[in-house]
């Protein structure tokens, strides 16, 4: 009863273990296997001692997050750290794929060309179409320049 109050404090206070001096590994083990991942990679950087016994641990968290079986490297410490970087890597070419398909997305829609035709007011033209772009922000139509505007305000009254 004893040592299960001491597991209960001892793993409410997992990120307060600094060193365990000459604690049996045993005895740090229950502790030991609730930790997250940072969890342990702290306390084996304070403890290196345990780091030849928390190999299972580490297998564990290959299990669990990665559902990998079996060994591939020099240790599960090893792999769980590759596969994490390696993940972590995927993450942010994901995130760069969707930020350039966003931004793709946001140029294809401000170049957008909203095409007006003087043709239809009766006009005459060797460039039957005029092309105004998009504005970038707001709804609505497209801003006229003023040359543009005296260009369509001839074209219309030109018979």
């Amino acid at each position: 009863k004893q040592w299960y109050q001491r597991r209960v404090a001892i793993t409410a206070g997992i990120d307060s273990i600094y060193q365990t001096g000459k604690t049996p590994f045993s005895a740090l083990e229950p502790v030991l296997s609730r930790c997250t991942p940072q969890q342990l990679k702290v306390i084996e950087y304070r403890n290196p001692s345990l780091t030849k016994d928390t190999e299972h641990i580490w297998k564990l968290f290959v299990e669990r997050e990665f559902h990998s079986k079996s060994l591939i490297g020099e240790s599960w410490r090893a792999m769980y750290r590759d596969k994490v970087t390696e993940t972590q890597a995927k993450l942010d070419r994901i995130k760069n794929s969707i930020g350039a398909a966003k931004s793709r997305k946001e140029k294809e829609v401000t170049t957008t060309k909203y095409m007006t035709s003087p043709m239809c007011h009766g006009a005459r033209s060797n460039n039957p179409t005029r092309v105004f772009n998009k504005p970038k922000t707001g709804a609505g139509k497209a801003p006229l320049m003023k040359s543009s505007l005296q260009d369509l305000q001839k074209h219309r009254y030109r018979r």
